[in-house]
């Protein structure tokens, strides 16, 4: 987060709840992690209150990048659907069969309405360079904006 551009807020850390309303997504914050670890990082709190207009849905790649590219629905679905396995995967795991099946349905249904609200790109970033620059001139944020721009990743 801390290569992110000057001025643009991170109002979440793991994990945020998305919720589609008039074919608009939003998303909300959801508590940290670090809150029920002590000690596996400072403490901090969003305002789980808030909820963001969603203007964009980029999946985090570590490469050689910078570089931003739309991703076809398909391979936007899966990975979407990777990403809310990898934070929930371990309880859905423990239930019947039948309320797994209805969950992943369900999941699908919502991320396949997700990808047509905000198509999903991939963005690629080197892990040891300064990126700002390059979001900055993709995802302008000023502040005589309205919306306000943050990521979330897992």
């Amino acid at each position: 987060m801390r290569r992110f551009p000057a001025g643009w807020e991170v109002p979440a850390d793991d994990a945020v709840l998305l919720s589609l309303a008039g074919g608009e997504v939003w998303c909300q914050p959801l508590p940290t992690w670090s809150i029920w670890f002590a000690g596996s990082a400072p403490e901090r709190k969003f305002e789980a209150w808030r909820q963001w207009k969603l203007a964009d849905v980029c999946l985090l790649v570590r490469s050689g990048g910078p570089k931003l590219e739309p991703l076809a629905s398909s391979p936007a679905i899966a990975a979407l659907m990777e990403c809310t396995q990898a934070l929930i995967g371990d309880m859905i795991r423990r239930w019947p069969a039948q309320l797994r099946r209805r969950y992943h349905c369900n999941a699908f249904a919502f991320t396949e309405r997700l990808q047509q609200a905000c198509p999903a790109k991939l963005l690629s970033v080197p892990l040891e360079a300064d990126w700002g620059g390059f979001l900055a001139a993709h995802f302008p944020y000023g502040e005589g904006e309205t919306e306000q721009r943050g990521f979330t990743g897992r």
